[in-house]
């Protein structure tokens, strides 16, 4: 992508790696970082627009990962605690569990992602530094993407567990639920993930269905699509596949449908049933 950025004095053209510039002023030391999404800009007092490359966020397989192309030799990076370098390229790869290995597991999986994190960057570049905590979103969104490699059979890192207790964290198709008594994100030893599989072959009719809105008092009748649901529960560290199950959809035709072509009534298992399963894995 090609982008135009400039500072008071002079404007750079950027593209990719590489930086051309005929800007002959001395750069401002950065005094801020501005995130926007999973990017942290780095800016300097006066200026209208950065033109630093901005560095990159998020999380990758098992770790947090910070990109950024400085384009200076005596930039530094320091995530995590660790501080890497590099002139065209310095890319820091923090292990999840040394990273967030200690949050509170409930806080960690937190749908609406307000927990802070308390992960910090901090740029060193022109004679000045500035450190920032990375957004709630870009560590959050990830951690799903993150546990999603063990059903290739490679384990992840969630840090020590603290012994105090612990959890299996469980993924449906649009869900997500903690379950068992972990303390920190490291004691969560266990995920499961449900996959729905194809609807079955059904003859059962369900009843009359009157279409959102309509008053005329029509009604449809709907063959029943039972869709039968597959959980598999991995345990965390290893990636090992422990064990396997098939929920069968109930039988019974559910009060409301989402018939897209009037078609089908679709039911699913027991949610209850599938829970009481996935938390007997949580004090293992």
């Amino acid at each position: 992508m090609l982008s135009f950025v400039g500072s008071n004095a002079c404007k750079v053209l950027a593209l990719s790696a590489l930086l051309v510039s005929g800007c002959t002023k001395k750069p401002k030391p950065p005094s801020s970082l501005r995130w926007d999404g999973g990017l942290a800009f780095i800016e300097s007092a006066g200026d209208e627009v950065s033109y630093r490359s901005p560095l990159s966020v998020g999380v990758e397989k098992t770790d947090f990962v910070v990109r950024w192309m400085p384009n200076s030799d005596s930039a530094k990076l320091r995530v995590g605690g660790k501080e890497f370098s590099g002139a065209s390229l310095a890319e820091a790869h923090v292990p999840l569990g040394e990273g967030i290995g200690k949050l509170g597991a409930a806080s960690a999986f937190d749908p609406l992602f307000t927990h802070d994190f308390g992960l910090e960057v901090e740029v060193t570049i022109d004679g000045g530094s500035v450190r920032g905590k990375v957004p709630r979103l870009a560590v959050a969104h990830g951690l799903r993407g993150a546990l999603e490699i063990l059903q290739s059979g490679t384990g992840v890192d969630l840090g020590v567990p603290s012994g105090a207790g612990y959890g299996v964290i469980a993924y449906g198709p649009a869900t997500m639920h903690l379950y068992g008594s972990p303390k920190t994100l490291g004691d969560v030893t266990r995920a499961a993930f449900e996959t729905q599989l194809p609807a079955r072959p059904s003859t059962k009719a369900c009843g009359s269905y009157t279409a959102a809105g309509k008053t005329d008092g029509k009604t449809t009748s709907l063959l029943l699509a039972p869709i039968d649901s597959q959980v598999v529960v991995y345990e965390v560290k290893t990636g090992k596949r422990l064990e396997a199950k098939v929920f069968p959809a109930q039988d019974e035709c559910p009060s409301l449908t989402v018939a897209v072509k009037g078609t089908y009534a679709e039911s699913y298992p027991d949610a209850h049933a599938i829970e009481a399963w996935v938390t007997g894995f949580s004090g293992k």
